[in-house]
């Protein structure tokens, strides 16, 4: 055996949350797995309520996207007539993160573009000031790098924004 740690860290088997899995499905749209708790010698193990996990795979302008749900349910019937109710549950779920990315997203991207805006005016006012001492004429030179350092920056700002927004919908 090696010295070296494993870098998967402690593996082993929680014989204290054992389940049977089992899986129903209509062979169109739904399936549900229905977890039974079990005891290490794989008897039942009553002192624990069974789970229902939900799965199907919605169509969306991306390709297939995989929904899976819990259901709340204590019989297997239970589980078929909470299925449809549990999957648009997850679906608005999925929907509001998805929102909550979106957002997080274009604060990123607005903030990555005013601090690249703030970046160009700032070296803008650096070199028009170097010109002004170290040009002879400088003064006007000056002006008209500020000047066409300036439009750039707009420029680079506006194309990030415009970026965002295209990339966000907005």
């Amino acid at each position: 055996m090696s010295d070296e740690p494993n870098p998967l860290g402690e593996i082993a088997v929680d014989q204290d949350n054992l389940y049977r899995e089992e899986t129903f499905t209509d062979l169109k749209v739904a399936s549900i797995r229905r977890l039974t708790p079990i005891k290490s010698d794989g008897s039942d193990d009553p002192g624990r309520p069974q789970m229902f996990v939900g799965e199907t795979t919605l169509m969306s302008q991306r390709g297939p996207l995989p929904i899976n749900c819990p259901i709340e349910a204590s019989s297997l019937q239970e589980a078929f007539e909470a299925f449809p109710k549990a999957v648009q549950d997850a679906v608005e779920r999925l929907m509001e993160e998805a929102e909550e990315i979106y957002r997080q997203e274009r604060a990123r991207l607005a903030g990555a573009a005013r601090g690249a805006m703030h970046e160009a005016r700032e070296m803008a006012s650096e070199t028009a000031e170097a010109a002004r001492h170290n040009i002879p004429d400088g003064e006007d030179a000056a002006r008209e790098a500020e000047h066409r350092l300036r439009e750039g920056a707009a420029r680079v700002a506006e194309a990030a924004q415009s970026g965002a927004r295209r990339e966000t919908g907005g």
